[in-house]
């Protein structure tokens, strides 16, 4: 069961982009946008070359040609993550891979914080497991609703069984949709 194939999007704007959700006919909006200066991660960068293959191509929707391409290591899983810097609620990642370059199994784990913090902000976090995406060898963007809208401030995608015999994982887009927090407390949800 792989994620939903969609057709290509044409961005409409990066700060008014937003996108309608087929479980809850919920507009959300674009958390993933590089003018908010998330931090992004990942676990390799083909050749060391991060202008050219680093993580944070993946999120420049507006140039097709720029992506994350992974260094691969046999037998190792390779990860992404996206550090939005701010408490959002996710609900929807939508991939871009190059064919033949994919991560068929996907955990995500999102970073959450523990409750009973005493309200000062800076609470211990922890990584959670929060569902696991299927991905289909296709070149199209997939979407993937997460089983369950997920509050945290930071989302790791860890893929794994490759379509690529050395564990090379491409990425030509990687968005994130959902809820800003303090948007939450006037939309309801």
């Amino acid at each position: 069961m792989g994620g939903a194939v969609d057709k290509p999007v044409q961005p409409l704007g990066l700060v008014s982009q937003r996108f309608v959700h087929k479980k809850s006919s919920l507009s959300l909006p674009y958390l993933t946008l590089p003018c908010r200066r998330d931090k992004i991660r990942a676990s390799s960068i083909l050749q060391k070359k991060s202008k050219l293959y680093g993580p944070m191509n993946a999120l420049d929707i507006e140039n097709n040609t720029s992506c994350w391409n992974s260094e691969g290591q046999e037998g190792s899983a390779q990860w992404f993550v996206v550090d939005f810097r701010r408490s959002v609620r996710v609900d929807t990642v939508r991939l871009q891979f190059q064919a033949g370059f994919i991560g068929e199994t996907c955990a995500v784990e999102a970073k959450i914080e523990k409750d009973g913090g005493g309200g000062g902000g800076g609470g211990a976090h922890h990584w959670e497991q929060i569902d696991e995406f299927e991905f289909d060898d296709v070149h199209e963007v997939q979407s993937s609703p997460l089983e369950e809208s997920t509050r945290c401030t930071a989302l790791k995608l860890i893929f794994d069984d490759f379509t690529d015999f050395y564990g090379r994982v491409t990425v030509y887009r990687a968005e994130v949709w959902g809820k800003e927090i303090d948007r939450l407390s006037s939309d309801s949800s």
